[in-house]
């Protein structure tokens, strides 16, 4: 577990991002159907935003807004999903894309709780299946994520790109 204070320059830039986000409306999380299930898409783009800024300061990684792309990876080849439910797990779904899924847990604006991972492979197995969600899913329970300090490195973060 890693425990990623954000600064007040921090924390601006992660809003004007997340504000960059949902002025594209194409980007709100259309797939799974979360956009209609919150009121303020604003807010849920700035759980996500703040859960891959926290995981690019942890990686050391430069981090900013990029247009969508279904098939890029959030932050230097690893996914992220963001959540402000303390005890939130791990979700994933048969659909995404193969790799490595960090959970960020938002205890505050300013601090993100870098929990776990797991590769997708061992994330959609089926005694993680719920049906009983608005979109049935794969719930990867905190403790059953491996650490970060055992993190392993990406192809494209060994490659040392940043676009």
């Amino acid at each position: 577990m890693f425990r990623c204070s954000l600064t007040a320059e921090d924390l601006d830039r992660c809003k004007l991002i997340a504000d960059q986000i949902s002025s594209n409306s194409r980007e709100y999380k259309q797939r799974y159907g979360a956009h209609k299930r919150v009121t303020d898409p604003e807010t849920l783009n700035l759980n996500g935003v703040l859960g891959e800024y926290a995981l690019a300061k942890y990686l050391g990684w430069a981090y900013w807004y990029t247009e969508y792309d279904p098939s890029a990876y959030d932050v230097a080849g690893y996914e992220v999903r963001s959540t402000r439910h303390a005890n939130g797990h791990l979700i994933t779904h048969p659909g995404d894309k193969p790799g490595i899924y960090v959970l960020a847990i938002i205890e505050a604006d300013n601090m993100v709780r870098l929990h776990g991972w797991r590769t997708l492979k061992t994330a959609n197995m089926q005694r993680h299946w719920r049906t009983d969600m608005h979109t049935p899913c794969y719930m990867t329970p905190q403790t059953e994520l491996w650490p970060m300090d055992m993190l392993p490195a990406t192809a494209l973060y060994l490659c040392g790109k940043t676009d």
